[in-house]
């Protein structure tokens, strides 16, 4: 173990350095904070907004904004208040521990304080800190001494706390002011290790065919500062997030908003949020950093689905073995349907009552970010007793060059039904590629798009059919 659990340390604090150009320094902690909002977006980044009552003297002062993001992105930073000018910003990431405290004295003289474990007396020694790899090396006089868990009970005193290490994450900014007074200040900035991904829970009754769904939005802080109280809001949809060489540090001056939106947020000029969805939760809630938190933000009680039975062939082939058709449940995302919402995207559990009116789990599946207006299909499980085999009976190539081929297939599917009702199984015929053309078919076809064509077959009870076609394609 390192001399950080073996050490007890005491700081007494006689005040920082100051640089020469400020003659003030005003810190504004989270008690001053009057506003705070957040925006997440998908890619573990969010937008802050900070709004603080702070008492500034007229003149240069140096401000020292406590407790924004551990993972802030400096550069993105705008800060906004009335009568003053921002001259130059810092971010002080080195963060106070015993650790940070150990390195940044190598090479001062501290006092040592000893205790006797037979009197617990206490007595003290000058001692100059020469190494802290793997314990604290200090010379003392004439002498070296080791501090490790080994030793008696010690701990090092420190007058004061190094300049730039700070126990709180610190955006330090010099400004002039150009009156004394108080004033509202606003910092938005940019922070990594912001995530928040929509989970929903679905109960589906076949025989009403209603589903009723909630939907929850996580909430994970790795930011390294919890934010309380904010009024926030996620965006669904991907936004587009450039990569750029930062400015030499002497150029590293504020970032208009306009410039900030344009990057990260949409990546080109004018678009803001109008091709993405941005949904506020419905009070402020409290984010503690390395937390995640679960929120409430869709609750529809009567929304029309559907079960379905859909078989997805990729190409044509031959199986000895029946294959099992996919169980599916599907829902229109409409007003009409006893939805119309945009659903972020997520994981839907769909949860179903068996005949003692006890909950079992069904299944789950992912759908994308889906618009108003269209269609969810989940794919939730396999059907035990609703089976399809494929066979392809015939293929004869009619043309062939270097470039292409013209060639004609007939194909298979022994549809059967094993349950106590009939059943309609959809056939996906997928991976058409080139001109493909129906020839002869025992069932009609719909052609969804230029590689998929569906067949529709509805299986009687107990019973069996056969879907045949026959196609000719060229490549």
């Amino acid at each position: 173990m390192s001399v950080l659990n073996s050490l007890s340390v005491a700081v007494l604090l006689a005040g920082t350095a100051m640089p020469v150009l400020a003659q003030e320094m005003v810190v504004s902690s989270t008690e001053a904070r009057n506003d705070l909002s957040l925006t997440i977006y998908n890619g573990g980044i969010a937008m802050v907004r900070d709004s603080r009552r702070v008492e500034l003297p007229r003149g240069m002062v140096r401000l020292e904004m406590q407790d924004v993001a551990a993972r802030i992105q400096p550069e993105t930073s705008i800060f906004k208040a009335p009568n003053l000018n921002l001259l130059e910003q810092n971010f002080d990431f080195d963060l106070l521990s015993p650790q940070k405290l150990l390195e940044k004295a190598v090479g001062q003289t501290l006092t040592l304080v000893k205790t006797n474990p037979a009197t617990g007396e206490e007595f003290e020694e000058q001692a100059e800190l020469l190494s802290t790899n793997g314990g604290a090396i200090l010379k003392i006089g004439d002498r070296i001494e080791i501090l490790r868990e080994d030793r008696l009970p010690a701990r090092l005193v420190f007058d004061r706390v190094p300049p730039n290490l700070r126990a709180k994450p610190t955006l330090s900014m010099l400004v002039q002011s150009e009156r004394g007074g108080a004033r509202d200040v606003d910092l938005t900035y940019l922070t990594n290790g912001m995530h928040w991904s929509a989970d929903y829970v679905a109960n589906f009754d076949e025989d009403k065919e209603q589903l009723s769904l909630t939907g929850w939005i996580t909430l994970v802080n790795n930011s390294g500062v919890t934010f309380e109280n904010a009024v926030t809001q996620v965006v669904a949809g991907d936004v587009n997030v450039v990569s750029v060489q930062p400015p030499p540090p002497g150029l590293r001056q504020k970032v208009m908003m306009q410039d900030a939106e344009e990057v990260i947020v949409t990546g080109s000029k004018r678009q803001g949020l109008f091709d993405y969805h941005l949904y506020t939760l419905p009070y402020p809630t409290t984010v503690a950093n390395n937390q995640s938190k679960q929120v409430s933000f869709l609750e529809a009680d009567k929304v029309d689905a559907k079960r379905h039975y859909r078989y997805d062939a990729f190409g044509f082939r031959s199986e000895e073995i029946a294959e099992n058709a996919a169980v599916h449940i599907r829902f229109e995302n409409e007003k009409s349907a006893g939805l119309g919402e945009p659903l972020p995207s997520g994981a839907i559990r769909v949860y179903g009552a068996d005949n003692e009116d006890r909950p079992q789990f069904l299944g789950s599946d992912l759908i994308d970010h889906t618009a108003e207006g269209a269609l969810v299909d989940l794919q939730v499980g396999e059907a035990f007793d609703v089976t399809v085999k494929p066979t392809q009976i015939e293929r004869v190539v009619l043309s062939r060059s270097q470039r292409s081929q013209v060639y004609e297939v007939v194909q298979s599917y022994a549809l059967e039904n094993a349950k106590d009702e009939a059943v309609v199984v959809e056939v996906h015929q997928d991976n058409l590629y080139g001109e493909w053309t129906v020839l002869e078919e025992n069932h009609t076809h719909e052609k969804t798009n230029a590689r998929k064509a569906i067949w529709k077959v509805r299986v009687p009870a107990k019973g069996e059919v056969e879907l045949r076609f026959k196609l000719r394609v060229k490549t």
